[in-house]
This record gives C-alpha cells, sequence and structure tokens, in this order.
C-alpha cells in the first residue's frame, strides 16, 4: 500500500496545491501536471512508517471526537446518490478527487486510476499505472472497506455503482471512483479556476472591513491616497496627497496652523530619499534606503497606510456603529491594550474608509502626541506619474 499511498497522496495534493495557490502570484504557481509529479516524488520518500500510519481508516479515529456521531462529508454525499441496481462488485474508473470541500474532475487533475471489485470479495486497484490486489472487501449497508496485499486498510462508501474511497478516515479527503453505467450526475465537478474563485470568494467574505480596504491597494501597480490629518494635541491639520507605483514614492503634505502654511513634498525613488519644496522648486537630498524597503511596499513610508497594516494584524476587533464629525457610521474597533492606543476604522456604506481616529499613545512619554483624526477623501488606484519627474526641482 505504500506505493499505492504515494501516488493517491499526490493526487489530492494537486487539489491542496490548487487551493494554496490562489492567494499567492501567478508567476509562482505550477502546471497541475507539474506538481502532481513533484508531490509524488515527494509522497514516495516518505518513511515507510509514517506512510503505513496514515492509511488505515480505523487509525484515524483512536481518541474520542465528540463529533464522532455527526455524519462525515462521505456519508453526506452517498446520500444525494441516485441509487442504482448495480451491484457493488464491477469495474470503476476514477472520475473524481474531494478535498477541503471541493470536488475536482480527474480529468482535470490528469489522474489515472481504476479498481476491480470480485464477486468473490477480492480485486485490485492501480493508479497511475502502480497496481495492488486487494485481498478482501465488503459492502454493508452502504460502508465501504478494503484491505491490500500489505495489509493495510482503508474506508468508504459505495452505492449506486460508486465507491468514495476515503483515504484518511475522515471524509476530508476522498478518490471518487464510479462504474460505466453509474449515475454520478449528483456531483457538481469544478475546475482548478473555479476552485481559485470560490476560495477567494470565501477569503472575501471573511476578511474584516479593513482587510478588504487593505486588500484593494496595490503599492506596486499603482495607489493612490489622499486624507487629512489632525493632531488635536498640538492643534494642527496637515492635508496629504501620496502616490507609491512600482517603488516609487511621492507624498505631499501641506501643514496648516492658525498662522501659516507650508507644503514640503518627501520623494523617493531608487532608494534615495529626497525633501523638495515645490513654492521654491528646490530640494535636498537625504538619506539612503535599504532597497528591501523599498522594493517589498514602499508605502509603508506613509502615516495612514502604515497605521492600517499594522492595525489588520490584530484579531481583538469588535463591530460597533460610531458617530464622528455628527453623522454615524459602522465602525471596527482595535480596543486600547498594554502598548497600543484604541484605533477606529468608520466605513461608508459602499465599505470605503471614511475615517480612521487612534487616541493618544498609552506609552506616557509620547502621551503629549494626544488623539489623531484621519479624515480620507480618497484611496484609489490614479497615479499622476508626471509627479515622477523631479528635473524641475534643484537638488542640493
Amino acid at each position: 500500500m505504500k506505493r499505492i499511498l504515494a501516488l493517491i497522496l499526490a493526487a489530492v495534493l494537486a487539489i491542496s496545491l490548487c487551493c494554496c495557490s490562489s492567494s499567492s502570484s501567478s508567476g509562482s504557481e505550477k502546471p497541475a501536471e507539474a506538481a502532481v509529479e513533484e508531490n509524488k516524488q515527494e509522497a514516495e520518500d516518505t518513511p515507510a512508517d509514517t506512510a503505513q500510519a496514515q492509511t488505515p481508516a480505523e487509525n484515524a479515529n483512536t481518541t474520542e471526537d465528540p463529533a464522532a456521531d455527526q455524519p462525515t462529508q462521505a456519508e453526506e454525499i452517498a446520500e444525494k446518490f441516485t441509487v442504482s441496481d448495480l451491484p457493488v462488485e464491477g469495474e470503476y474508473s476514477i472520475f473524481a478527487v474531494r478535498n477541503e470541500g471541493y470536488t475536482v474532475s480527474a480529468s482535470e487533475m490528469d489522474i489515472e486510476a481504476s479498481m476491480t471489485l470480485s464477486a468473490d470479495g477480492t480485486g485490485s486497484i492501480t493508479v497511475m499505472g502502480e497496481s495492488m490486489d486487494i485481498v478482501s472487501w465488503t459492502a454493508e449497508d452502504g460502508a465501504f472497506t478494503v484491505t491490500l496485499a500489505d495489509e493495510s486498510t482503508a474506508g468508504g462508501n459505495a452505492r449506486g455503482g460508486i465507491v468514495e474511497l476515503d483515504i484518511y478516515g475522515t471524509g476530508d479527503m476522498l478518490m471518487i471512483f464510479a462504474q460505466e453505467k453509474a449515475d454520478t450526475s449528483s456531483y457538481t465537478l469544478l475546475t482548478f479556476e473555479e476552485v481559485k474563485e470560490q476560495i477567494l470568494a470565501a477569503e472575501q467574505a471573511n476578511k474584516t472591513a479593513l482587510g478588504l480596504v487593505l486588500g484593494g491597494i496595490d503599492p506596486v501597480a499603482g495607489a493612490h491616497l489622499r486624507y487629512q490629518r489632525r493632531i488635536n494635541a498640538l492643534d494642527t491639520v496637515q492635508e496629504y496627497d501620496v502616490y507609491s507605483k512600482d517603488g516609487v514614492y511621492y507624498r505631499a503634505r501641506t501643514t496648516k496652523t492658525a498662522r501659516a502654511q507650508s507644503t514640503v513634498i518627501t520623494f523617493i525613488k531608487d532608494g534615495k530619499v529626497y525633501n523638495l519644496y515645490p513654492d521654491k522648486k528646490t530640494g535636498n537630498y537625504v538619506t539612503d534606503l535599504p532597497l528591501s524597503i523599498t522594493n517589498e511596499n514602499i508605502l509603508l513610508m506613509d502615516d495612514l497606510y502604515s497605521e492600517m497594516r499594522m492595525t489588520s494584524m490584530r484579531t481583538d476587533q469588535v463591530e460597533e456603529e460610531r458617530e464622528i464629525e455628527g453623522a454615524s457610521f459602522p465602525a471596527e474597533v482595535y480596543p486600547q491594550t498594554d502598548y497600543d492606543p484604541e484605533t477606529v476604522f468608520y466605513f461608508a456604506d459602499d465599505g470605503s474608509l471614511a475615517y480612521c481616529y487612534t487616541a493618544a499613545p498609552v506609552v506616557e512619554s509620547a502621551a503629549y502626541i494626544g488623539d489623531i483624526l484621519y479624515t480620507v477623501e480618497s484611496i484609489d488606484g490614479e497615479v499622476d506619474e508626471s509627479l515622477f519627474d523631479i528635473s524641475s526641482y534643484e537638488i542640493h
């Protein structure tokens, strides 16, 4: 069974790879057939005792499980079969693999497998050209058990000319075989692309409102943030116009006080930081940044974006309806901790970020800064790349 198990694992791991790749860049994805071959080799290298330990269905439930009386996925699917008069014995071909709730056609995964169940209770199974004898099989009230030549066993369901081979005995990972005349219409078979789309939709549905806003910002392809920052303790208002694209960063900050107004531009390109003064068309070189910072996410240089990213790593938020600036908004509240002040994000009806409020720092030495309110005018991908040309400035 070790060899068969290795090939089975290689087959079903293809779905797992497909699922995982939905959150990675397209450039890192591998063709399905290449992934199968790569994981087949890894599975073949698995120590014999480990492979053996994973195989028997009875070994999957060695400890008490409070959900043991609940129907497995295999049993739930079995109930959807159109029960036919087809006997359990016969010739079977794999037509689908189910993993983590997604059922993908065997042809989509380029898997070849077949199984013969003889009337005398024996048979054989072949996966990707590797065969092994079935020394015994039983099917009673739909429950299926098979024992192979190396004495390893696996369970599953058999009904209506369909056998679901339950790899781990948990119902989570199934190889689904069918006879030629079996009715398989109860199964909805997905392509890899459909699996990715469903996973992405589930991930989006589970994201926080803040996470959805962050997910729409792409500093590499192009991002633009326009907002106002009010520092109450300093009686200061700052207006920000921020652009980021492909490692270039442009931030125009206009500071307004009761007596004066001034604009300073922070410009970063090729790891070099400049301060520019548009009124005089002059500027000065400040410092070099490590390329790792500019290459990974240069937009972290921005105050609001950095606040959003840092806060999004927390998981203690609560949803509330809160008032600000005389209006009520749905809000995500990140409560004060020993190290972080309370931070609140307010969202418009369309899910866009309207305000970000952060209370005064809890660290006593920094408490003088007071609370800060960001009023967001827009977050989009419209980048004015003409601003990235600073040749008209006299740089010192």
